[in-house]
């Protein structure tokens, strides 16, 4: 469709204004009433006659200032058109984009309007499912705009098909509520979960659940909790934080009722009685993009360092532990010539910029120098690491590999001699289950790396000499049957396993509350556990253990890195 070119007979087409998935938008000229309008252009399929359809009926159905207005709906030549009010201005996304961040109160009102406009859809049993920067415009006068109605449903709809009718998840994932996200049934909420988002990257410049892939993205809207705003932008009121904060809880029960109590909110954060718009406009004269300061090196360095360690906060301590790991894993015994001295310093270098810049790749290449360190003890170990770590790496690793990496940890943990740091953190930064499920990967890895004799730390062996095989396993596939010997053998092994996913399953529970009190709590709950575990099955297996340098000693160690750490890098459950 060319410039110039007439539509339906009526619509002279000016220029393209965007381009979508399944549309195309133009401005274009009506000829018959003399104005401008905007024309959606959709290709007639079996999937886009639904959107189409979709969209006209609910735009059809409200009528609202912060909503545009349908004008027309024809379908001609396979082809859909809908006749829209042309909206001037800009979207929030292009203003996000050039001023990072709004004024409070410009923001506020931006909310205000967009609440008034989903109150209208919401009472009419519409629930918009994708309020985002992109799908609003602010026009000169302050007014704002909320469209993009393609993927709207009637609330009835919802509660009986789930997400949509074709069993897809729509939506745009960093705007997405906890339940929208997990393809549940959705209602009101789940718009206003996303205002809470807009809110939030209005007044902060940030978005609060922000990952490298979809799937990091939606595993932090169901499990995390973000830095209240006010810590990152103290012009915030308490008050606008709390409303906020509540907007983003996770159960739904726990979020504002509807946009009208929503709305209410914010309002007793508002300064003034003057309209939504009236606010908008005037901050609009006074919007300026952030100035560019010129820095010196010094200024240049530290600023540069102060972004790795917030972008890469989530894999910094863990890649760099990790790839101890690998280097334990496959060199630890001196028997082990897998390349040259400094090849051997520089592989784990790369193995460890690479999974803090691009986890995935950097997984990888750490389970491939682990399963090369194991193929020189024999092929049957170094097939079998193979085996595992490529399913390892193509489920947990290619969805969370910031994650798939920390139970690698374990082997170089025990190596420092802070061997109870993983379950520690682990239960500090994830939630239960998959603070369970990391601990014991982590402490089966670690077993494993003792019974191959990789690992020769004298805290996992059994206090009791007597036990221990005279051979080990060494590798080959007949020698299979003194693996389960030794492990039999050595019940400290099983026995830690169960403990490390049971300390970390508790606190992850206990550290829910996601803030900094909670997790200190959660800490000492975890070493508190972890030493009395270790005493009562000390007890249970028969078996008289030096606690002190057994438990203490290690657990005291693990403890004060962990605090450090948390001191200096991590906000608690933010990974």
């Amino acid at each position: 469709m060319n410039t110039g070119s007439l539509l339906l007979g009526r619509y002279q087409i000016i220029e393209p204004l965007g381009e979508g998935g399944f549309s195309k938008v133009f401005k274009a000229l009506d000829t018959k009433m003399e104005r401008e309008v905007a024309v959606k252009v959709i290709a007639a399929s079996k999937k886009t006659a639904v959107r189409a359809l979709r969209e006209a009926k609910t735009v059809a159905l409200l009528n609202h200032p912060n909503i545009v207005t349908l004008h027309e709906f024809e379908e001609k030549d396979n082809y859909y058109y809908l006749i829209m009010e042309l909206v001037g201005g800009s979207s929030v996304a292009d203003m996000l984009d050039t001023f990072e961040r709004f004024p409070v109160e410009m923001a506020m009102a931006v909310a205000v309007s967009v609440l008034d406009a989903l109150d209208c859809a919401h009472t009419n049993d519409v629930i918009h499912r994708d309020i985002k920067p992109a799908n609003l415009h602010i026009v000169e006068d302050g007014r704002v705009k909320v469209m993009d109605f393609g993927i709207a449903r009637l609330r009835s709809a919802a509660k009986t098909s789930g997400v949509t009718s074709e069993g897809e998840i729509v939506g745009t994932f960093a705007y997405m509520s906890p339940e929208q996200s997990g393809g549940e049934q959705i209602d009101e909420r789940s718009d206003i979960f996303s205002v809470g988002v807009l809110l939030y990257e209005m007044v902060t410049g940030d978005l609060p659940f922000e990952a490298d892939t979809p799937a990091g993205t939606i595993y932090k809207i169901i499990n995390d909790d973000p830095v209240p705003p006010h810590e990152l932008n103290h012009d915030i009121p308490q008050t606008l934080s709390q409303t906020i904060m509540r907007a983003l809880a996770k159960n739904r029960e726990e979020r504002f009722a509807s946009a009208a109590e929503m709305t209410a909110a914010i309002e007793r954060s508002r300064q003034g009685s003057e309209a939504p718009a009236a606010v908008i406009a005037a901050a609009l004269g006074r919007l300026k993009p952030p100035r560019k300061v010129r820095q010196g090196p010094i200024a240049a360095i530290r600023n540069r360092l102060r972004f790795w360690t917030d972008e890469y906060r989530d894999t910094f301590v863990a890649t760099g532990l990790a790839v101890g790991c690998a280097v334990t894993a496959a060199w630890a015994s001196t028997e082990l010539s897998l390349m040259e001295t400094s090849l051997k310093l520089f592989a784990p270098v790369i193995a460890f910029f690479a999974a803090l810049f691009i986890p995935p790749l950097g997984l990888g290449l750490v389970l491939a120098l682990i399963t090369a360190g194991l193929w020189q003890i024999s092929i049957f170990l170094g097939a079998l690491s193979l085996a595992i770590s490529l399913v390892y790496w193509l489920t947990l690793g290619r969805g969370f590999p910031q994650f798939a990496i920390i139970p690698l940890l374990a082997p170089a943990l025990a190596w420092l001699g802070i061997p109870f740091l993983l379950p520690l953190a682990v239960g500090i930064m994830f939630g239960p289950v998959l603070a369970a499920f990391l601990a014991l990967f982590g402490a089966f890895g670690l077993a494993a790396a003792e019974l191959i004799g990789q690992l020769d730390y004298a805290w996992m062996i059994s206090a009791d000499p007597a036990l221990i095989p005279t051979t080990r396993f060494n590798g080959e596939l007949e020698d299979v049957g003194k693996f389960a010997e030794y492990f039999i053998a050595q019940p400290w092994l099983g026995a830690q396993i169960a403990i490390w996913s049971a300390v970390a399953l508790i606190m992850g529970i206990a550290g829910t509350l996601r803030s900094w009190h909670a997790s200190l709590v959660a800490l000492g709950i975890g070493a508190i556990t972890l030493l009395l575990s270790y005493q009562i099955i000390s007890e249970l297996l028969g078996q008289t253990i030096d606690s002190t340098a057994f438990v203490a000693k290690p657990l005291a160690l693990s403890v004060l890195v962990l605090g450090a750490l948390m001191f200096l890098f991590w906000h608690p459950r933010r990974t």
